[in-house]
């Protein structure tokens, strides 16, 4: 396995914790941006921890060099930011020259609102929905090597390493997965091809 040296916007929530200690377990170099240092101190110890906020452009700028991969997990229903962190970090990445990004989306959102999240997603998450669908389309127009991985609810179950995923695919019902399966699946992104500037739904029957 390539080692990479990975920066986690979003690191001390509870989709990015579950990153930063995978990555760390595969042998990556790990930064970990944060707002909160004191928020941080579950991490692993290997991990580089960077104080600052992805609304900063200027500080998310002085921490982007030097890296080859952005995870963002930033922003969810009760800190909509996913939007602008995801624009000043394309901004931040162009200028530094990193090109590897994969962002945590939201299934039901954009071309995939159909079926009951689509329902859900278009009527009772309304912000939530725009806001994850202005962190797409900031992906999408950077020219970077972006995946945006669209996963349904999550929970905080034991890793189980049994996923679907693909494009367009339409989950029936209310699936759920894994943060851990889901920080294993941004993980595997990082160096396959498969799913390079595209937007896979990935969720547990």
């Amino acid at each position: 396995m390539v080692q990479h040296s990975i920066l986690v916007i979003g690191a001390a929530g509870k989709s990015g914790a579950p990153v930063v200690e995978q990555a760390i377990a595969r042998g990556h170099k790990v930064t970990a941006y944060v707002r909160s240092p004191e928020k941080a101190a579950g991490l692993p110890k290997a991990a580089r921890i960077v104080k600052g906020d992805g609304l900063d452009a200027v500080a998310l700028a002085a921490a982007m060099p030097g890296h080859h991969t952005v995870i963002i997990t930033a922003g969810g229903v009760k800190d909509m930011v996913s939007g602008p962190v995801t624009r000043n970090a394309v901004a931040a990445m162009r200028a530094a020259g990193v090109r590897r990004v994969i962002l945590l989306s939201a299934y039901g959102v954009g071309d995939g609102a159909h079926g009951l999240y689509g329902f859900v997603m278009s009527n009772l998450g309304k912000k939530l929905a725009a806001d994850k669908i202005a962190s797409e389309a900031a992906l999408e127009g950077s020219g970077l090597d972006w995946t945006a991985v669209r996963a349904p609810v999550l929970n905080e179950a034991p890793a189980t390493g049994k996923l679907k995923h693909g494009i367009g695919v339409k989950p029936s019902g209310f699936k759920a997965i894994s943060r851990q399966d889901l920080a294993a699946f941004m993980l595997d992104q990082i160096d396959s091809p498969a799913y390079v500037n595209k937007k896979p739904v990935v969720y547990r029957d």
